[in-house]
């Protein structure tokens, strides 16, 4: 197994009822291209997602692996990138699961809710 530097993280991306067949690997491929910057891909699961990442109208899932740099600027941007794609589409979500099982989900609520979310999470990574 290669020893990745960065934060190890895999996101899965939930797909509304509003996308197609598609249209969530297609997004998944381009937010991979987008993360890029922030951080070392890592092969995607392709395995069905943790118990748990389906819920409601949520009928696909697509999933993006990175180890982020350890820096707070490229952490924000990849919170930043997978929330704007969760608020492109009523309906999508972002769970974001690291190895040691822990997740962040951004999913079934308001982008100020989100943002909460995303601050406590990333406190707790990089604590002051």
């Amino acid at each position: 197994m290669a020893d990745h530097s960065g934060l190890p993280i895999t996101a899965f991306l939930l797909g509304g009822p509003e996308d197609g067949p598609g249209e969530l690997e297609l997004g998944a491929r381009q937010l991979a291209l987008e993360l890029t910057p922030y951080g070392e891909r890592l092969p995607a699961p392709t395995e069905i997602a943790p118990d748990g990442t389906r819920a409601g109208e949520i009928e696909m899932i697509g999933a993006v692996a990175l180890a982020i740099e350890p820096a707070l600027p490229s952490i924000i941007a990849v919170l930043e990138l997978l929330r704007a794609w969760a608020g492109q589409r009523q309906g999508r979500g972002v769970r974001i699961v690291e190895p040691d099982g822990s997740e962040l989900d951004l999913t079934g609520v308001s982008a100020a809710d989100q943002r909460h979310i995303a601050q406590t999470w990333l406190d707790r990574k990089l604590p002051r």
